[in-house]
């Protein structure tokens, strides 16, 4: 419903990447191929859509906010946005 509505839930992502990582914990730490954890989580008939490679993408960035999050020693989430959100982009 966010993608339809043109939201880019961001947060929910970071959210999903970090129940990935209870699935696989080498998501915290280095690339993962998401594919593989995320496949069985898909009914069948998304399989190619746009949907679901965007969501996808945005778990993928959600796991790289996540390692770096972890990187800058777990800080208060609103203010780890926040920085994140003044960063140049």
């Amino acid at each position: 419903m966010a993608l339809q509505a043109g939201i880019r839930p961001r947060r929910h992502a970071l959210g999903a990447a970090a129940a990935l990582a209870a699935i696989e914990p080498a998501l915290l730490t280095d690339e993962v191929d998401l594919e593989p954890l995320l496949t069985p989580l898909w009914p069948e008939e998304t399989k190619g859509t746009v949907e679901r490679s965007e969501i996808t993408t945005l778990i993928r960035d959600g796991a790289q906010q996540l390692r770096r999050w972890r990187r800058s020693g777990c800080p208060d989430l609103e203010t780890f946005w926040l920085l994140r959100l003044e960063e140049p982009h």
